[in-house]
């Protein structure tokens, strides 16, 4: 119901200035989709709901307004408010009701997944890699070559240099890195047949608090081709084989990538599957969706349900419990796939995405940021195509715009009339 009412309120206001409805749209028609139950509306609700409906119609209008003068081809927008996704905007054809991928903004999505393994007790901040994966994994060899060379293109010697005998294995767990299928073709039996390789000491020891707050020393640039094309398992046997880097802050999706593995590894499912179970269908999301970027980069929500899954960044709401934002891990500002701040008895967090790739299949090029601020508990979700657009601009005035404590007062009466008439229930 609170919902609905912010969303018919801020309609109304939105009418109120002049903006467009949708084409052939009347004020009762745009209003009546709205499912508002009027006996059960209290003064104290409707007062609140308007307040939260006026800031988000004022921002929405901001954005539309910086749309316009960064001459974006496409974008959307929603507004989290005091829990409530509050509204939404579309822009350029773009909606904010359709999926859509939104490349790093995907990371919180997997911050949260390991969180509420947290909160499960299947997992802890300070588990380690060894905990979690065992100290060895099977891979088919020749599988194993094919992945090694894809960042080392020389010929190795596999077999002394990675490999270990069964028998040091005993009843140790094994971690299976599986060989990626292709349609309608059998694998060479040199994929299949397994070797076991020890996971080296650097990766073993590692927690899940220096994965996440990217001081791992895990490194990118392991020359691992299209990253829609390379499966998450061939891409992490590639971070194991790597050389560790210096143990400082040091922003790399491979880190994630990781993460995502501990997610499937704890879950006995895929990350899609286990990212509805743990983060979204608590919260009633189900259209959701990954590609092979998954864990870092390729997670398909669209902006309204973006908004909604940022429920999760309120303290107030309490979804998470004594495992909320307050005990999140940080380091140097990073925290579980956002950048966060705290202050005495506030916090704000944010991230950007951006990705541009362009082969003969797809041509994408787009940018996105998630921001929310806890004083306020007001946070917003945006997605926009061109890359490159000034979004500390749209950042200073929405915050700007949060934080006014000089919100118009409105005839609480005649707004609740108006819509008591638009919505066909009388006077």
């Amino acid at each position: 119901m609170s919902e609905d009412l912010i969303a018919a309120v801020s309609q109304l206001m939105a009418l109120g200035t002049g903006r467009k409805v949708a084409q052939g749209e009347s004020r009762k028609t745009s209003l009546n989709r709205f499912k508002l139950d009027f006996k059960n509306i209290r003064p104290g609700e409707m007062q609140q709901n308007i307040e939260i409906a006026t800031v988000t119609s004022l921002m929405r209008r901001a954005f539309e307004d910086w749309a316009d003068d960064q001459q974006l081809e496409s974008g959307s927008f929603a507004v989290l408010r005091r829990g409530n996704v509050a509204g939404v905007a579309s822009y350029g054809g773009e909606s904010a009701r359709s999926r859509n991928e939104f490349a790093s903004c995907s990371k919180l999505i997997t911050g949260l997944a390991v969180a509420q393994l947290v909160r499960a007790g299947k997992l802890g901040w300070d588990t380690t890699m060894e905990q979690v994966f065992g100290r060895f994994f099977r891979i088919g060899l020749r599988h194993l070559r094919e992945i090694i060379q894809l960042r080392e293109p020389r010929v190795i010697d596999i077999l002394s240099r990675y490999t270990v005998d069964e028998r040091q294995v005993g009843k140790q767990k094994v971690f299976d890195v599986k060989a990626k299928q292709v349609a309608g073709k059998l694998l060479p039996l040199s994929h299949v047949v397994p070797v076991l390789v020890a996971f080296p000491a650097w990766f073993r020891n590692l927690t899940v608090t220096q994965v996440m707050t990217h001081t791992s020393g895990i490194r990118g640039d392991l020359g691992e081709g299209n990253p829609y094309d390379i499966s998450i398992d061939d891409r992490f046997a590639l971070i194991v084989f790597s050389q560790q880097a210096a143990m400082t802050y040091s922003y790399e999706n491979n880190n994630m990538l990781v993460l995502g593995k501990v997610v499937e590894q704890l879950t006995a499912q895929g990350f899609r599957e286990a990212v509805l179970d743990l983060v979204m269908k608590p919260l009633g999301i189900t259209d959701f969706d990954t590609d092979n970027r998954g864990p870092y980069a390729g997670c398909w929500l669209s902006t309204a349900n973006y908004a909604k899954m940022m429920r999760y960044l309120d303290q107030d709401l309490e979804l998470m419990g004594a495992f909320g934002p307050a005990s999140w891990p940080m380091v140097s500002g990073y925290s579980i796939g956002t950048h966060m701040s705290r202050s005495v008895g506030s916090y704000e967090t944010s991230h950007s995405g951006a990705w541009t790739w362009g082969d003969s299949t797809r041509n994408v090029s787009y940018g996105a940021n998630q921001q929310y601020w806890h004083d306020v508990r007001t946070g917003y979700f945006v997605r926009f195509a061109r890359l490159g657009a000034d979004t500390w601009t749209l950042n200073n005035r929405l915050r700007a715009i949060a934080i006014d404590p000089n919100i118009p007062s409105f005839d609480l009466l005649e707004i609740l009339d108006v819509l008591k008439k638009a919505s066909g229930g009388g006077s």
